[in-house]
């Protein structure tokens, strides 16, 4: 008698594809910027791994800078994720856009140089996928050292800025040098009588070659302390 039950069909045995994401804001002005936030950023690298499920892509973790600039490695999340690639853990990195990894061409080799020994892949939500091929790779070079000239070009136009709001007598945020206050919502600086007698004394004390020694030990017999005093009494 013919056995007519179907043969069981052996279903291809998909290998996972471990993906981290990483995600950077620089300054808080542009964490704000809608397409640039953070969630923002790992919303849409979870939308590129989702559409690779087919393909055994899976979602392994989630680094977060917040507040670091591009222009170096020093940043914790960039860090562990290296250490993860290192050890194996991670066969592709999902950005926004590449320059959230770096925006520095030279930095940029370097890091490019141990995704390469480890084999990992970079997919750039708005600029794809880079692999080995010598196409990807110029697109590669050419993508961060344009990111490198952006980030030159913006940050001297704002030192222009500043520059310029400074010679008007403006004073665009930070904490205002010793000697002086700032009073919120005057774009101006006063004198602090109490910091500026301290300034006062040090400068004639150096003018007149007293060394610096000296000088601290006159100021602490005069009862004159800087900013540091105040925290601690406080």
């Amino acid at each position: 008698m013919q056995n007519n039950t179907p043969e069981p069909v052996s279903m291809p045995v998909v290998k996972p594809v471990w993906c981290a994401i990483y995600v950077r804001v620089s300054t808080e002005e542009q964490a704000k910027e809608e397409h640039y936030s953070i969630p923002a950023q790992e919303d849409n690298c979870l939308g590129e791994i989702a559409r690779r499920q087919g393909e055994g892509w899976v979602h392994r973790r989630t680094f977060i800078d917040a507040g670091y600039t591009g222009r170096n490695i020093e940043r914790p999340g960039l860090l562990e994720l290296m250490k993860m690639v290192r050890r194996g853990e991670i066969q592709v990195v999902v950005v926004y856009k590449r320059e959230r990894l770096i925006r520095d061409s030279a930095l940029a080799a370097q890091v490019q140089s141990v995704f390469d020994y480890h084999g990992v892949r970079v997919l750039s939500h708005l600029e794809g996928m880079a692999d080995a091929s010598p196409h990807s790779v110029l697109m590669r070079t050419f993508i961060d050292a344009m990111a490198q000239f952006e980030h030159a070009t913006i940050r001297l136009r704002v030192h222009g800025c500043l520059r310029f709001a400074a010679k008007q007598g403006d004073w665009k945020g930070g904490r205002p040098s010793f000697g002086y206050d700032y009073t919120k919502g005057t774009k101006r600086l006063s004198i602090n009588e109490g910091e500026a007698k301290i300034v006062r004394v040090i400068f004639e004390e150096v003018a007149a070659g007293v060394p610096l020694h000296e000088i601290a030990y006159k100021l602490r017999g005069l009862g004159l302390y800087g900013r540091l005093r105040k925290v601690i009494n406080v």
